[in-house]
């Protein structure tokens, strides 16, 4: 199955469903919501005064090398799948145009709003 048919599909514990925006994991802040921030996260709305292992949600430069600049997908680490190849999805890997089910390791393609704590 591909990783766009299962969207919505018994999405496992460790997935955000980026569109839906529910059940969102602990470790994951909600941009468009930001409704229970977890303390180690930062408000993307208010991303003022962000700390050194943040990214900012609005900017998205200088983006760790674990991570996907969702608006120029330049210098993809080999972790990550490249957003215009979107191809041959491994299986703990998705759609970034499509965006749906986020790892926690990975940011929201389509709005770069989904952000991981993960960030070095």
């Amino acid at each position: 199955m591909r990783a766009e048919e299962s969207f919505g599909q018994n999405n496992p514990e460790n997935i955000l469903s980026c569109r839906d925006d529910q059940n969102i994991l602990e470790n994951i802040l909600s941009c468009r919501d930001s409704q229970n921030i977890p303390e180690n996260m930062l408000s993307c709305r208010d991303s003022q005064n962000i700390p050194d292992n943040m990214l900012s949600c609005r900017d998205s430069q200088n983006i760790p090398e674990n991570m996907l600049s969702c608006r120029d997908s330049q210098n993809i680490p080999k972790n990550i799948l490249s957003c215009r190849d979107s191809q041959n999805i491994p299986e703990n890997m998705f759609s970034c145009r499509d965006s749906q089910n986020i790892p926690e390791n990975i940011l929201s393609c389509l709005d770069g709003q989904n952000i991981s704590e993960k960030v070095s």
